[in-house]
């Protein structure tokens, strides 16, 4: 369907359903993302994500040990936590994958007064950002309790 002249207006009527495209707004566009880029908003595109990503491979949170990261599961309060260790696979199956930067395990420290439940928990860290990870509980003693999460990325 074609815009039509208005025969006493001289405006252009639009289909129904449809927008008009015209030079003012194209201009007005352009306009506008030059003057978000000269005033530093940047382009979407050029946007950087807040916490880049570099999968799940070991070396991305083995630099981090030692240091707190946040845990929280759904519909609980955060807990302060401490990534202690990241650690081999254990069994006699895997030993080869010692050292593997696709099959690790990871091991989170709470006090053992702030309990998290066990399952899908999300893990925020200033450096290596927010992932999701499934965590089951490990080895208690009398003032921490500890939290494993596997990562295997390996296909037999």
């Amino acid at each position: 369907m074609q815009a039509s002249r208005g025969a006493d207006s001289g405006t252009v009527a639009e289909p129904e359903g449809q927008q008009l495209l015209t030079r003012r707004c194209v201009v007005c566009g352009i306009a506008a993302s030059v003057g978000a880029t000269l005033l530093g908003f940047g382009s979407v595109a050029s946007a950087k994500p807040r916490f880049p990503t570099k999968g799940f491979m070991r070396a991305r949170f083995a630099p981090h040990v030692g240091t707190a990261v946040t845990l929280w599961a759904a519909g609980a309060p955060a807990v302060r936590a401490q990534l202690v260790a990241v650690e081999d696979l254990d069994g006699a199956s895997v030993r080869h994958l010692a050292g593997s930067q696709n099959a690790y395990a990871l091991r989170f420290r709470v006090p053992s007064s702030l309990q998290i439940g066990q399952g899908t928990v999300g893990v925020r860290h200033p450096h290596f950002g927010v992932v999701g990870l499934f965590v089951t509980r490990s080895t208690s003693m009398a003032h921490h309790q500890d939290y494993i999460a596997v990562v295997n990325r390996v296909l037999h």
